[in-house]
């Protein structure tokens, strides 16, 4: 949403034409739910919409002082703050943990696996070097 509504901005000196932050919620909202033809099934939080929600914590850094909630949440917020998920009425995250799989088994799983990945490329590593050193 944070790029949508500022991408244009360093060719579009009249701010009155920039993307508001509304206009980017919106966008991904009601707009994403049209792109991906399931309008009056997403895109809204109204009675027989699928429940995906976001909920945030309000007292974490970014989002104090509170002054407009759609200004932060398109500008401002990166994801710290999320404390609750839903995805179709189900909770995923809950208190800022993942609730659906254990992530700290995934990581330690993951972690080994950069040794064998760099083993793999060495080749394509090496080539990518040598081609930086030639580039200006």
């Amino acid at each position: 949403m944070h790029l949508a509504a500022i991408l244009h901005r360093p060719h579009e000196p009249r701010r009155a034409r920039w993307v508001s932050a509304r206009e980017a919620l919106q966008m991904a909202t009601q707009g994403g739910a049209r792109a991906l033809r399931l309008a009056g099934q997403i895109g809204a939080i109204a009675v027989g919409m699928r429940a995906d929600l976001v909920l945030y914590d309000l007292t974490e850094p970014p989002w104090v002082p509170l002054n407009d909630p759609i200004q932060h949440l398109v500008h401002v917020e990166d994801g710290r703050a999320v404390d609750t998920v839903l995805i179709d009425g189900r909770v995923v995250v809950e208190q800022g943990k993942v609730t659906t799989f254990d992530a700290a088994a995934l990581l330690a799983e993951a972690r080994p696996m950069l040794a064998a990945i760099c083993a793999r490329n060495g080749a394509l590593s090496q080539l990518a070097q040598r081609v930086t050193e030639v580039m200006p």
